[in-house]
């Protein structure tokens, strides 16, 4: 899982303009697979 990634889906020309919202995003889908006990894998740099 990477908000960069999720960022890119939001607006593919315009990134940093929807990084908080990807980050938002990011954090509700963690805590929706921790809840579900899924196994998952992020990234760890969440200041981009």
């Amino acid at each position: 899982m990477n908000a960069d990634i999720i960022a890119s889906g939001i607006s593919a020309f315009n990134q940093q303009s929807v990084s908080f919202e990807a980050g938002r995003i990011m954090i509700r889908r963690i805590e929706e697979l921790i809840r579900l006990d899924k196994s998952f894998a992020f990234e760890t740099t969440l200041s981009s």
